[in-house]
């Protein structure tokens, strides 16, 4: 068990690098929600806790 479960670790871990950029051009997304939230470090400025999204299917509140 212990053997499969790094195997999808690292399955999930490369998956994301691969989302982020290629060998050549790995670039940091910082508008992509899921870049953004794996990001704790850019350019030696803390980025963590990353921001709250705003959930889009959630309901509006009626101005009063």
């Amino acid at each position: 068990l212990a053997t499969q479960s790094s195997t999808l670790y690292a399955n999930n871990i490369s998956k994301l690098l691969l989302y982020m950029g290629e060998k050549d051009s790995f670039k940091l997304n910082l508008e992509d929600e899921v870049v953004r939230g794996a990001t704790v470090l850019h350019n030696g400025k803390l980025m963590w806790p990353p921001p709250v999204m705003v959930d889009p299917s959630s309901p509006k509140q009626a101005a009063k």
